[in-house]
């Protein structure tokens, strides 16, 4: 009994002493269909954006309020799993990946539009108005490069 109560000591502490997942400074997302990308986005906290599509690389400014924004928005996945069954074997993919400054992955959440249970809806519906901010973003840079 008494070495059981000192294993459990040990693992909470062991608990109490490991490093918190640091708050991500980068965060993606990657499309793909049949194993090929379509298209991929990126923000940083450091103000910096990207979003390609086919041969189409564009960079843009990102303020801190916008970053914040799309944290903000896929915060709910960002320490849980994405539950789904998926129901149509035949659509697009992707993935929402958080990253460190230095670009080690932290977290990576999969999305399949073949998902139509569980938090299928939710997810799908913070994609869309992350990739509106993003867009929006995108295109106010193409138009300020005219």
């Amino acid at each position: 009994m008494r070495t059981i109560f000192l294993g459990l000591i040990v693992l909470l502490g062991a608990c109490a002493t490991s490093p918190a997942t640091p708050d991500p400074t980068i965060i993606a997302v990657e499309r793909m269909y049949w194993g090929n990308p379509t298209s991929s986005w990126s923000v940083s906290s450091a103000g910096e954006g990207r979003y390609v599509e086919g041969d189409q690389n564009t960079t843009f400014a990102v303020s801190p309020a916008a970053f914040d924004q799309i944290r903000d928005i896929f915060r709910p996945y960002e320490n849980r799993d994405f539950a789904c069954h998926r129901l149509i074997a035949d659509g697009p993919y992707g993935d929402v990946v958080w990253s460190a400054r230095d670009g080690s992955e932290q977290r990576r959440t999969r999305f399949d539009a073949g998902c139509v249970t569980g938090d299928a809806a939710d997810l799908f519906d913070r994609l869309d108005r992350a990739e509106t901010i993003v867009v929006e973003l995108r295109n106010s840079a193409r138009e300020a490069s005219r």
